[in-house]
């Protein structure tokens, strides 16, 4: 968890532009990845932050989808 976390921020930081210089925060794991992601909201912020984490890391990735 604390990797996905180091993940987002880093991505997050670098999506907004900074006037430093790139640093590469996040090394990919090894083994196996899953990124895994859940919103009820009609936008797709939710999936843009997972496909981030997804770029960064590596893995697959799966949306889980609410049944009735």
């Amino acid at each position: 968890m604390k990797k996905i976390l180091c993940a987002a921020l880093a991505i997050l930081t670098s999506a907004f532009g900074s006037n430093a210089e790139a640093v590469e925060l996040v090394k990919k794991p090894e083994g196996k990845s899953l990124v895994v992601y859940f919103s009820e909201s009609p936008n797709q912020n939710t999936h843009t932050v997972a496909m981030w984490i997804h770029e960064a890391v590596g893995g697959d990735m799966v949306a889980l989808v609410q049944t009735e």
